[in-house]
């Protein structure tokens, strides 16, 4: 299992990282954000629809 690691950054400063990334590592940081919202809104509309 991989390490997780929370830390705090600026959005300035996680925008200079992506933008070190190449193009492979940038498909792959995307496809973890889209995961990231479809549970997020997935979530959200499953709390909305039990109100």
């Amino acid at each position: 299992m991989p390490a997780i690691v929370k830390l705090q950054l600026s959005l300035e400063v996680l925008a200079e990282a992506i933008t070190s990334l190449d193009l492979t590592e940038k498909r792959q940081l995307q496809k973890l954000i889209e995961q990231q919202i479809f549970a997020d809104e997935k979530a959200l509309y499953t709390e909305d629809a039990q109100t």
